[in-house]
């Protein structure tokens, strides 16, 4: 299982600094994040800023108002934040013009 947690740079500093004799509960710093944490789902996909994508996106208008559209080509060069668990994604990877 893949978790994203989120740890302060407090905490990162002390977790650094444990082993050169500062006094931290290391556990309960982890318990803390892990139990905060957000489960990835199995097989997920390549996750990207999907934000900074709709800042360059084109405005698209169809019979129901306007909509923001993105080309694939620019979904695909998105960089990445996590990588694929590529498992069970390379087939929508070929689907959608990626690897």
């Amino acid at each position: 299982m893949k978790v994203l947690i989120e740890i302060s740079e407090e905490n990162i500093e002390k977790i650094r600094h444990a082993n050169q004799g500062i006094f931290i509960n290391l556990y309960d710093i982890m318990a803390t994040a892990i139990n905060n944490g957000t489960p990835l789902p199995k097989g997920y996909g390549r996750l990207i800023d999907a934000d900074a994508l709709y800042e360059n996106a084109d405005i698209c208008h169809s019979d129901e108002g306007g909509s923001a559209c993105v080309e694939w080509r620019d979904i695909n060069h998105a960089p990445t934040i996590i990588e694929a668990d590529n498992a069970e994604n390379e087939e929508n990877e070929q689907w959608i013009g990626g690897k």
